[in-house]
């Protein structure tokens, strides 16, 4: 999506971030990234902290924000859930392997 549909991802980026439009390939060049390591099992857990990163940075820099924007303020909630939701589960799958390493 952040490449089909690069000018609806450019109104979430915060105005004080220079870059703009470049930020919104960054994001998807790393979350294709992330899904190939994750996919091929190549650096899973690190790819999952990596991963539960980013997407931490994704809520408080972009969707917390977003959230006192009125007009930005009903996608921003959706992404705040989906985003909180993907880092859950990224640490819970890093969590998953790390069990299995350790053993």
């Amino acid at each position: 999506m952040h490449f089909v549909y690069p000018d609806y991802f450019i109104q979430f980026v915060p105005k004080i971030i220079p870059g703009g439009i470049y930020w919104v390939y960054l994001l998807g060049l790393s979350l294709v990234a992330a899904s190939i390591s994750i996919f091929a099992k190549k650096f899973m857990k690190r790819t999952c902290f990596l991963l539960t990163f980013l997407l931490l940075m994704i809520i408080f820099v972009v969707d917390l924000p977003g959230l006192f924007d009125h007009e930005l303020m009903q996608s921003s909630i959706i992404n705040l859930l989906k985003d909180s939701a993907l880092a859950a589960g990224s640490l819970l799958l890093a969590g998953v392997f790390f069990s299995v390493e350790i053993k």
